[in-house]
């Protein structure tokens, strides 16, 4: 089933998305149907909160021919009437982790454009299978607690909020978003490549029965609700019981430290470690 305008503003409404009068928003198009999708929606949401859009679209020059992804993200937006900034890969192309150094490369130069044209929200269009590929992977790497969730709703890079709005979608209702509007989108070849560890994970999701991928889905939604009771319990407690100074020096209550649970006093280090090391 499509995923209609109202569907939508609910979405947006109920994950307490902040936003200024007037919003600029970014988002990040490849040209696939998820991004597409996305595009579709937002285009229609922003016009009703009287803001604009910028597409920005990431050449990464990996494939062939990347730069017709992104002729057809330009042509995508002029169809739609909105922004659109096109960036492009500096530097020589790694022999090594090419799709993690991609993926950084992808980010920094979107989140300097942002910067440099006062844009504080940047969208992608991350769906419900990203989420739970992710969650897998990590869990086959032996994360815990709050390493083992799938993909965060928000995160903030700066003075720049991350929003993934559609995180809780299957990309079957993407595709059908897509198609209701008439819109077509490009297929990215590398998703085949089983060289990634992603798309190897994707295909062995694919083979999964639909019970057995529902329980997988209910795990991740448990483990992401584990994760935030932990997340606001360690709120609580470094409101209460922290000071810190310049150059990562950090200060604790160990009387109140050791009152939390052997869990809890593990999860507040690693967090002072993670924060600490940048």
């Amino acid at each position: 089933i499509a995923i209609t305008s109202q569907e939508f503003s609910e979405i947006i409404y109920k994950k307490k998305f902040i936003y200024e009068k007037n919003p600029h928003i970014a988002i990040g198009v490849s040209g696939g149907v998820d991004s597409v999708a996305l595009l579709i929606l937002m285009n229609n949401w922003v016009k009703k909160h009287k803001g604009s859009l910028t597409v920005v679209h990431f050449d990464h020059k990996i494939r062939k021919h990347s730069s017709l992804d992104a002729e057809f993200v330009q042509n995508l937006s002029i169809r739609l009437g909105v922004n659109c900034k096109i960036l492009k890969w500096s530097g020589s192309t790694p022999t090594s982790s090419l799709m993690k150094k991609a993926r950084e490369q992808r980010y920094d130069k979107i989140l300097n454009y942002c910067k440099s044209k006062n844009i504080i929200t940047l969208m992608t269009a991350h769906h419900l299978e990203d989420s739970l590929e992710t969650y897998l992977m990590r869990k086959s790497r032996k994360y815990s607690t709050l390493g083992l969730a799938g993909i965060p709703t928000f995160n903030n890079r700066g003075s720049i909020q991350i929003f993934r709005p559609l995180l809780n979608i299957k990309k079957d209702r993407l595709i059908q978003t897509c198609l209701r509007h008439k819109f077509t989108w490009v297929e990215d070849l590398s998703n085949n490549n089983k060289e990634y560890e992603r798309v190897r994970v994707r295909h062995e999701v694919k083979k999964l029965s639909e019970e057995k991928k529902n329980k997988i889905i209910s795990n991740l939604k448990c483990s992401i609700r584990n994760n935030n009771e932990v997340e606001e319990k360690l709120s609580a407690f470094f409101c209460k019981n922290l000071q810190f100074k310049e150059f990562g020096e950090f200060t604790l209550n160990k009387e109140k430290l050791l009152k939390l649970s052997h869990k809890l006093q593990v999860e507040v280090l690693k967090k002072i470690l993670v924060t600490c090391s940048g």
